[in-house]
């Protein structure tokens, strides 16, 4: 009998819901900044929100981010990133 292959699973920052990694959206804290991190590959500590616009402005709103990372981020910093997750979500 075939195993079943491991998929990873991570919870989503915003609305807290478990979901393949796979159909999450990785960010990271690189040198300071918040980057959207498509591919998984970036180094650093991450979080994971889903593929939804519902979930990235809640994310972004209700500081998740600053929470996830224990760091303050500054309003232009969260819509910078907002833009960047919304062009990989299309």
């Amino acid at each position: 009998m075939p195993q079943a292959k491991y998929i990873p699973e991570r919870k989503c920052i915003a609305c807290r819901t478990v979901k393949p990694k796979t159909e999450l959206l990785r960010v990271t804290l690189l040198e300071g900044e918040l980057r959207a991190d498509p591919e998984g590959r970036l180094p650093g500590r991450g979080c994971y929100v889903c593929k939804t616009s519902e979930c990235l402005k809640t994310a972004t709103t209700k500081n998740c981010f600053s929470k996830s990372f224990r760091k303050g981020f500054t309003k232009d910093q969260l819509s910078a990133l907002l833009k960047e997750l919304n062009a990989n979500i299309n």
